[in-house]
């Protein structure tokens, strides 16, 4: 769903919003390693896939070919008043390269974004990363609610 096509590339990695070259199978492993014992099914992959407004993916393009997907995240947002970070995840052989960083680096200056009033995001652990980016804790709570179905992740 994503309006255009947007890459940002550093050193021997890409980021790119191209849906093409997402590959469900390799992202899948990563989503299970972020979602931990709730996983994630085919089906619901490929869901959220769909109904996500703009996906982003990161390759390692050095020597190898097909380039791996080492990094993703996404967006779901109507590109003018709400935008909601989630799934942001580096492949666990992959962490520690500073490549959350490229991937934010790359949220931030995605043009379709630029513009949202109120950029939001669900995390457990890591709010120095989103710092970074202006992220804070609501400002106004007061005016915040959430629904969870009963057994929900995440609680």
């Amino acid at each position: 769903m994503c309006l255009r096509t947007f890459q940002l590339q550093h050193e021997d990695y890409l980021v790119s919003t191209d849906e093409r070259r997402l590959n469900p199978a390799e992202l899948q492993p990563m989503l299970n390693q972020l979602y931990g014992e709730d996983g994630i099914s085919r089906q619901q992959l490929l869901r959220q896939l769909e109904h996500s407004t703009i996906l982003f993916g990161l390759y390692y393009i050095g020597k190898t070919q097909p380039w791996p997907l080492v990094g993703f995240c996404r967006v779901v947002s109507d590109l003018t008043r709400i935008a909601y970070l989630a799934d942001v995840v580096i492949a666990e052989d992959w962490q520690g390269r500073g490549l959350g960083k490229l991937l934010m680096n790359s949220v931030a200056s995605h043009p379709d974004l630029a513009s949202v009033r109120v950029h939001c995001l669900e995390t457990e652990n890591a709010h120095g990363l989103y710092r970074r980016y202006g992220f804070r804790p609501i400002a106004r709570p007061q005016y915040w609610m959430e629904k969870r179905r009963p057994g929900a992740p995440w609680k």
